[in-house]
């Protein structure tokens, strides 16, 4: 059972972070005010291209660029650590052992503290998202030395 969480939390922290990955790489979206139909009506009319205008001078929206294959596999890399990592934090005895929910939120934080990699200086920092309790987190903390990082 604990192989079949840490497959689908491996799945779901990939797809998470790809789309969290695109997401960033989108523009913020705009919000507009309402306006009154007079204040659209006094707005300036966007140019119409001129037919003889030719194509390679018109404007063209920006392309996004796709994501580079080494950004995707390091950020899988780094959720198959912390899928391995989680699992191993299952297997100890903590009061409050971590779920899928846990493990999402923690390459979460992993992710926005830059991490690409999973390593003890990463890991002690951020161990709060898959230890809760003082205790759990005191033994987790006391089997890093045991743990084969990489």
């Amino acid at each position: 059972m604990d192989r079949l969480i840490a497959a689908c939390a491996s799945i779901a922290l990939c797809a998470i972070a790809l789309v969290a990955d695109v997401r960033a790489q989108e523009q913020p979206a705009t919000v507009e005010e309402p306006r009154s139909e007079q204040q659209r009506a006094e707005e300036p009319k966007p140019q119409q291209l001129e037919p003889e205008q030719p194509r390679s001078e018109r404007s063209e929206p920006e392309q996004r660029k796709p994501m580079a294959s080494s950004t995707q596999d390091s950020i899988c890399l780094l959720i198959e650590s912390a899928a391995r990592f989680v699992g191993h934090v299952r297997t100890l005895d903590v009061d409050k052992p971590p779920g899928v929910a846990e493990a999402i939120n923690w390459v979460a934080a992993l992710s926005a503290l830059g991490a690409t990699e999973l390593v003890r200086g990463v890991v002690v920092p951020t161990l709060g998202a898959v230890a809760k309790t003082p205790d759990d987190r005191e033994l987790v903390a006391g089997s890093l030395d045991s743990y084969a990082f990489g």
